[in-house]
């Protein structure tokens, strides 16, 4: 009787040596030293698992069943809900709830606190998570996910909301469900069990070890950008001055943004770079919930060898005040976000440098109430030192002096909660000589410039040593030393527009109309270098103008 073969097929093999999730919660939980709080996630997670299996199907037929339409009313963090955000909301509180270690549970989808029945001895946990992230987009198929965190809870009592309000580094486990081409699974049980990544196999239901897991931030990471920069006028300076360096490096930076969290996360997990969701002009303290967003991220690639941050400083070290706070955050590999927080601290945290200005139609809507600047930067035409900062007290009449403008209540930040100072600014344009040669190290974001060289939009950094600049003849931006910056005592010749510009092919409100031969005052370049603002010398008019007219 012929003897029976085992099959060898890279499928069956992989089936065999790769571990699934069920696998290795089992496993990683019968470990003799492991703790009781390390065995509880893992039960928490196999939970989360199985929701996620449920929510990858919903997600697979939105578009048969129609659940990806956008209802009328908002969700309690001020965005738009979904048929599909709901359901994966109830299927996470519905597996969660039945997991019997689950004792609160902190949900975007939710107002409140959700509290579970305590009564099980093994109910001392919390989960805050983020059902969909990233829904907005289902309908055009892109992919969205789910963000999931652990707390421990203090024993014997009845949770509350300050429970839960505490720093991410006390987060015991984190992950992430990815539904796109396919199903992935990753997740942390902490830095000493690294980041383990599992993909569902639809054939037996259930989710396998991928073989890159454990999974690490790459040693040498690619240069990606990942953030919207259709907001890069409105950015604070900081991280608009990181993406010029960008541009000024001999290996360029590519820009890659999705627009969900989770899928652009995942791609910096595995490639590197940096993902970034800055605070900007309208929007203080950022937009992503540091709660159940920014925490879990944070906490899976700080696993994984990369970095979350603030810009101001390590994001798992803040201490929420409320249960959906916004923030901030800056997350890859430690190469871009150590950049971002160096510029942090040599940039002023401005808004107002890269904003297009005002448009004259608009001008006349100014209100009579006092300005919202909080500080606001002169050109002093007498000293030999770049602009100074001013206090708010004197900010209005400094507006009055310098032309600095209020800004309409149309324009206005949005105040809950946040400072509402940082209005636009409009700088009397000064030049400002080199007074010797220097050779400006290019990672430390510096300019170079041959003794004689012009630059304008002087802002004085946190170290008065130095200063950023625009060089007037290429508008590259850059620090400098202010000790070889001097005020210009000689004619400079304004640039000269070489071919009309009408302001027809310019979506922007602020176009102001050029004609060839028009002389234009006060440029200077936007964060976009192929437009300017620009006054018109003829007309008086000021706007937004293509750079490219001006005859060099």
């Amino acid at each position: 009787m012929a003897a029976a073969t085992v099959s060898s097929s890279p499928r069956a093999s992989m089936m065999v040596d790769r571990p699934t999730l069920s696998r290795y919660l089992q496993d990683t939980a019968a470990r003799p030293a492991q703790s009781t709080a390390v065995a509880d996630c893992a039960d928490i997670c196999g939970a989360i698992g199985v929701a996620c299996k449920t929510i990858s199907h919903q997600v697979t037929m939105s578009s048969i069943e129609q659940t990806h339409a956008e209802r009328a009313d908002t969700n309690d963090s001020g965005d738009r809900q979904k048929e599909l955000d709901i359901i994966a909301n109830n299927v996470m509180i519905s597996a969660l709830r039945h997991c019997g270690r689950i004792a609160a549970m902190v949900s975007e989808e939710n107002r409140d606190l959700i509290l579970c029945d305590a009564s099980r001895g093994g109910a001392r946990y919390a989960v805050v998570f983020d059902p969909l992230d990233g829904s907005s987009n289902i309908e055009c198929s892109v992919s969205v996910g789910t963000i999931f965190g652990i707390y421990a809870l203090p024993p014997d009592a009845e949770p509350t909301a300050a429970d839960v309000l505490r720093p991410g580094r006390e987060l015991l486990a984190a992950g992430y469900v990815l539904y796109s081409s396919s199903t992935i699974l990753v997740m942390s049980l902490g830095k000493s069990e690294g980041v383990r990544a599992f993909t569902m196999d639809p054939t037996v239901g259930e989710f396998v070890e991928m073989p890159a897991s454990p999974v690490r931030v790459p040693a040498s990471p690619k240069r990606i950008i990942s953030g919207n920069t259709g907001n890069a006028e409105i950015w604070n300076l900081p991280t608009s001055e990181f993406v010029r360096w960008t541009r000024r490096q001999k290996e360029r930076y590519s820009l890659r943004y999705i627009g969900s969290m989770v899928a652009d996360v995942h791609r910096t997990l595995l490639y590197g770079g940096i993902f970034m969701y800055p605070a900007d002009f309208f929007n203080r303290n950022g937009k992503l919930r540091i709660l159940y967003e920014c925490f879990p991220m944070a906490f899976v690639l700080e696993a994984a060898g990369g970095m979350a941050s603030t810009g101001s400083g390590r994001i798992l070290d803040i201490t929420p005040t409320s249960l959906h706070q916004r923030s901030p955050i800056y997350i890859g590999c430690k190469r871009d976000v150590l950049k971002i927080e160096q510029l942090f601290k040599r940039v002023p945290h401005l808004y107002s440098m890269h904003c297009a200005p005002i448009s004259d139609g608009r001008r006349t809507a100014r209100h009579a109430a006092a300005p919202i600047v909080q500080s606001t930067t002169v050109a002093n035409t007498t000293a030999s030192s770049p602009p100074t900062t001013v206090p708010a007290t004197t900010a209005t009449a400094t507006a009055t002096a310098t032309g600095d403008r209020e800004v309409p209540a149309a324009k206005r930040p949005k105040t809950d909660d946040v400072d509402a100072g940082g209005a636009y600014w409009e700088f009397e344009m000064i030049h400002y000589t080199l007074t010797e040669d220097f050779a400006g190290d290019t990672d430390n974001f510096e300019l170079s410039g041959s003794k004689g060289a012009l630059f304008q939009e002087l802002v004085r950094m946190n170290d008065p040593e130095w200063t950023l600049a625009t060089d007037c003849d290429t508008g590259e931006r850059g620090l400098l030393p202010t000790r070889l910056l001097v005020c210009s005592r000689t004619e400079v010749s304004h640039k000269v527009a070489s071919t009309d510009f009408t302001g027809d092919v310019c979506s922007s409100d602020d176009a102001v109309e050029f004609l060839a031969g028009d002389a234009a005052l006060k440029f200077r370049y936007m964060s976009d270098e192929r437009w300017a603002f620009a006054v018109n010398a003829r007309t008086g008019q000021s706007g937004i103008v293509p750079s490219a007219i001006f005859a060099s």
